[in-house]
């Protein structure tokens, strides 16, 4: 019997450590704390319900997570991206991207072409210091002819045959320069997008890149909507275009205002300043992309805990 009473003593003990951890569970959980068989019953129904919803909850942090890595990927490939471009730019003078200076460079180099002798349109002209409040509204309108390589009519044989045999590393348009191309009728209206202009001194490439502008890109700069609506072909400051009576167009997936993806010039300080800022916001993105990851792990670790226990 003593034996017997001693083994007893120990299940008991057992059975109130379990007791016990039991009850501060049901306080954590807001379940009864006193058990009754039915109360017991009922408590393992409303605890496995918190299971349950506590794996949904997990599913839905992992699922946030996901999208964060994703985030956190993308950056860093982009961050990657930006980084190439700053260094592209800060060893030379043009705005544009790295990658069209590479294939020009790649052409006058196997057809042995002085690289001045092969500009793009974007390095011969600008818009002048004074009509700034134009900028954006003018590189969104000719951001693509501003990257097209301007090729001379003494060179057009061999770079027709070099870009239609070689497997190229990007897209590249290019125009043949005539003599026949210069006409310099100039628009009589002040606020003709000629005169927002200014084109690089001492090029032998003006007078064809002013013919080109005064009879592809004839838009006038409108100070209103109203004004805008009468012409045929007219810009805002906003960056609306109107390329004829029916036909237009806004791009706003980049700001109006993002220097980043300015062309047009001949210095691109601005534009590695503008860079270098964007650069620094990756940083931060970087940081709250790991910092999300981090307090979403510790959330589903805190749930996962509660769920053993």
């Amino acid at each position: 019997l003593q034996k017997q009473l001693i083994d007893e003593r120990k299940i008991l003990t057992t059975k109130q450590t379990a007791f016990e951890k039991y009850r501060t569970l049901a306080v954590n959980l807001l379940l009864q704390t006193k058990i009754t068989q039915e109360s017991f019953y009922e408590n393992k129904k409303l605890a496995e319900a918190k299971l349950q919803k506590n794996l949904e909850t997990q599913k839905e942090i992992e699922k946030k997570r996901d999208e964060w890595v994703i985030t956190r990927n993308n950056l860093h490939t982009n961050r990657q991206e930006l980084q190439i471009e700053l260094d592209s730019l800060k060893t030379r003078k043009d705005l544009l991207p790295g990658l069209q200076i590479e294939l020009r460079r790649e052409i006058c180099e196997a057809l042995n072409i002085p690289i001045e002798e092969l500009p793009y349109a974007s390095e011969l002209m600008q818009v002048k210091p004074k009509e700034m409040e134009w900028k954006g509204a003018i590189e969104k309108l000719l951001n693509n002819f501003g990257r097209s390589l301007l090729v001379p009519d003494k060179h057009y044989a061999e770079v027709n045959s070099y870009v239609n045999k070689t497997k190229l590393k990007g897209k590249l348009v290019y125009f043949r320069l005539l003599d026949t191309d210069n006409r310099n009728t100039k628009p009589s209206s002040s606020d003709s997008l000629f005169y927002k202009l200014e084109f690089k001194p001492n090029s032998n490439f003006t007078s064809w890149l002013e013919a080109r502008i005064l009879n592809d890109f004839n838009y006038t700069c409108a100070k209103s909507i109203s004004e805008f609506q009468k012409e045929d072909r007219a810009i805002t400051k906003e960056g609306l275009i109107k390329h004829s009576r029916t036909r237009h167009e806004k791009d706003d997936r980049s700001s109006i205002t993002d220097r980043s993806k300015y062309i047009l010039g001949w210095s691109n300080a601005d534009k590695v300043k503008a860079l270098e800022e964007e650069l620094k916001n990756f940083d931060k993105k970087y940081e709250e992309a790991y910092s999300k990851m981090d307090t979403l792990d510790k959330e589903k670790k805190s749930i996962h805990k509660n769920d053993i226990e």
